[in-house]
C-alpha cells in the first residue's frame, strides 16, 4: 500500500505504508510526506486538504494533529469516492505498473514510483480541475453514484 497526494502545483510525495495503518502510522506519514510536501509545492497559506473517512484519517488523535498544523480538511461524505480525483491516479498506477510485470517488492516500488514520477503533467490538471464538477454531481446524485 502508498500513500500520496496531488495538487495543482504537482505530485507530492509518495509514501510506501508498511502493515496495518492506525492514527499514529498515519500521523507519522502526514509529517514525513505531507509536509514535506507542502512545503516542496510552496501550498498557499490558505488551502483545503482533502481525504477520505478511513478510520485512520478521522481519528481524534488525527484531528488533533490537523488542527495543530493548521490545516483545512474538506468536509466529506460518507462513501463519496466519486469525489477523489486520486482515485483516477491509483488506477492509472495500477495499470501502469501491471503492464510492467514487477518480479519482487523492490521491482514493484521502482515501478510505482517511475509510474507516480511520470504521470502526465496535463492529465494532473485535468483531475484536479474537475473537482468542481465532481462535487456539482454528487449534490446532483445527492450522494449516490455518478459517472465519475
Amino acid at each position: 500500500m502508498v500513500w500520496g497526494c496531488i495538487s495543482r502545483k504537482g505530485m507530492g510525495i509518495l509514501e510506501k505504508v508498511n502493515g496495518r495503518l492506525d492514527g499514529n502510522g498515519y500521523i507519522y506519514i502526514l509529517e514525513n510526506a505531507l509536509v514535506p510536501t507542502r512545503d516542496m509545492l510552496s501550498m498557499p497559506r490558505r488551502w483545503i486538504f482533502q481525504q477520505d473517512n478511513a478510520t485512520c484519517h478521522t481519528s481524534k488523535l488525527v484531528k488533533q494533529w490537523f488542527k495543530d498544523e493548521n490545516i483545512t480538511v474538506m468536509n466529506w461524505p460518507a462513501q463519496s469516492p466519486d469525489l477523489n480525483p486520486i482515485e483516477n491516479m491509483w488506477d492509472h498506477l495500477k495499470r501502469t505498473v501491471g503492464e510492467k510485470n514487477p518480479k519482487n517488492t523492490k521491482e514493484l516500488w521502482k515501478s510505482v514510483k517511475d509510474a507516480w514520477n511520470e504521470f502526465p503533467r496535463e492529465r494532473l490538471l485535468n483531475l484536479i480541475d474537475s473537482m468542481h464538477n465532481r462535487c456539482k454531481a454528487v449534490i446532483k446524485a445527492r450522494g449516490g453514484p455518478t459517472t465519475y
